[in-house]
């Protein structure tokens, strides 16, 4: 009788312990440790659509793993389809997977070339397969252009591996040619003569010249003059100074109501490249000191 209880007892510990780790298993997906994926697809590219850099700042352009798009620094969106990309794995079902991207590539255009870097993703790079063995992971990314950035369709590719298996998707962006600005005429309000009275003398961007309370003589005045180059068809803004200050020796006199003929929205000719014009408003004091008076202002362009 003594040793037929210790045979129950011993089938009765292995049951229980038989049981205790098939709970286990199931709660916590021990049974699946060893399935991993079998298979990765590429589903979609990585494309940052359209934009355009700067002659004289860098900037970069985002893709978000959730799709969204921007730029920052010099660098201006022209629209176009801008996608994430997106790898599908396959595997055992809610079997693990363990992924790695790469840390940056390049995209090239000719002999011309930006990187990419930062990859994100919309689930993280290891975890479980879903219930029918699939997974998908959607990737998003950073790409730096460089000041004066060449125009081209830049195109390159990144793989995604899984647990020894890998597919590769493209990475595609169009650069517009960078807007630029320089100067092609100065500006000159001509000779003059005070009258006792304050007054104006105004150069239209035209070049007529006209005063109040000022004598005007010869010289020849002119508006400043600019040339714009960039992309084709692309609209641009103009920012003017606000007043700048003309000096002989001691002396001053200050500029103002800047304006400009390239119209209420400016936009390059399909060639890329206008010239536009700019006249302003010079205030003469009322006993101006006799001079040649100067001094310089900017202009720039910039895309809208």
């Amino acid at each position: 009788m003594q040793g037929m209880t210790r045979s129950l007892i011993i089938r009765v510990c292995a049951t229980v312990v038989l049981a205790a780790c098939l709970v286990s298993g199931l709660a916590t997906g021990i049974g699946d440790a060893d399935a991993t994926v079998t298979s990765v697809t590429a589903r979609r590219d990585l494309q940052f659509g359209n934009v355009a850099g700067d002659a004289d700042l860098g900037g970069t352009v985002v893709v978000s793993a959730a799709g969204g798009k921007s730029v920052t620094g010099g660098v201006s969106d022209f629209g176009g389809p801008h996608k994430r990309g997106e790898f599908q794995l396959k595997g055992d079902n809610n079997g693990t997977y363990a992924c790695t991207l790469p840390g940056s590539i390049q995209v090239t255009s000719g002999g011309n070339s930006a990187s990419v870097d930062t990859f994100t993703t919309d689930v993280p790079l290891t975890g479980f397969l879903d219930n029918k063995g699939k997974t998908k992971i959607k990737i998003g990314a950073t790409l730096h252009l460089a000041a004066g950035q060449a125009a081209g369709s830049y195109s390159g590719t990144f793989d995604l591996i899984c647990d020894g298996f890998s597919d590769t998707t493209n990475v595609t962006i169009t650069i517009a040619a960078p807007i630029s600005i320089s100067s092609s005429g100065d500006m000159d309000f001509g000779t003059m003569v005070t009258t006792g009275t304050a007054g104006t003398v105004t150069v239209t961007p035209a070049g007529a010249r006209s005063s109040v309370n000022v004598d005007l003589l010869g010289g020849l005045p002119s508006a400043a003059s600019f040339d714009v180059t960039g992309e084709g068809g692309a609209n641009y803004s103009i920012t003017l100074p606000s007043s700048a200050t003309l000096t002989s020796g001691g002396d001053t006199m200050t500029v103002d109501t800047f304006n400009h003929d390239a119209g209420a929205t400016p936009s390059l000719p399909p060639g890329g490249s206008e010239t536009f014009n700019v006249g302003a408003t010079l205030n003469v004091g009322a006993t101006q000191a006799a001079g040649t008076y100067s001094d310089t202002f900017s202009v720039t362009a910039n895309y809208n």
